[in-house]
């Protein structure tokens, strides 16, 4: 009876040990996750919402609105540059502003030239061939911003110049088309222009300005 008993007292004992390492296990996994979540929160914690991140949200937001009005259902290059030329203040914005504006008529029309090659004078054997060109065409609208000394505009030029030729589906007018990019272009500057306008928004009663973007 004795030998019974001490046998079931060595099996409690090692049950009992088990789940005290399991819970020793847990314990400190529980530690260890809440010492990398008071990491986490801790650096968001820190984090600050500068007024350039709120009038680039309220820009896009209002980008969308327009297209939605205006029938189309691709805003992409007005929201491109409306988040391109919003600055931290009107004066940055209208700098910015006039440099996309010159590329994007550079870039507008190099690439309506260079649609209406493909569609009407050049009949490309494979696609393969359709993007050399347009790879290589890049090389001289570069070449033509920067005689102009519009250094600045080169990255909007070929921006432009891309949206027109590459995702032109054939089935629109030329014309047409490359109106259509460089007007949406056009609405994203005037957005971010008016946006950076709002005298409230430039005021630092959101937020201190202390850097943050």
């Amino acid at each position: 009876m004795k030998r019974k008993k001490n046998g079931k007292k060595t099996g409690k004992t090692k049950k009992v040990t088990l789940v005290q390492r399991f819970s020793a296990v847990f314990g400190k996994l529980k530690a260890a996750l809440a010492r990398s979540s008071h990491r986490i929160f801790g650096v968001f914690g820190h984090l600050k919402i500068g007024l350039r991140t709120i009038k680039t949200v309220l820009a896009l937001l209002l980008c969308f609105s327009i297209d939605a009005l205006r029938g189309g259902n691709f805003p992409f290059f007005s929201l491109t540059a409306a988040i391109f030329c919003m600055q931290k203040d009107i004066e940055s914005s209208k700098k910015a502003s006039g440099t996309m504006i010159i590329g994007t008529f550079i870039g507008g029309a190099y690439g309506l030239i260079l649609l209406l090659i493909f569609q009407y004078a050049l009949k490309i054997p494979s696609e393969f061939i359709e993007h050399l060109i347009c790879a290589i065409a890049v090389i001289p609208l570069i070449q033509i911003v920067v005689a102009l000394k519009r250094h600045a505009a080169v990255y909007m030029a070929c921006v432009v110049y891309l949206s027109i030729l590459v995702t032109h589906g054939g089935e629109t007018d030329p014309f047409v088309y490359a109106f259509g990019r460089v007007s949406d272009t056009l609405i994203g500057i005037l957005v971010s222009l008016f946006v950076n306008w709002i005298p409230f928004l430039n005021r630092k009663i959101i937020v201190k300005n202390d850097g943050n973007e």
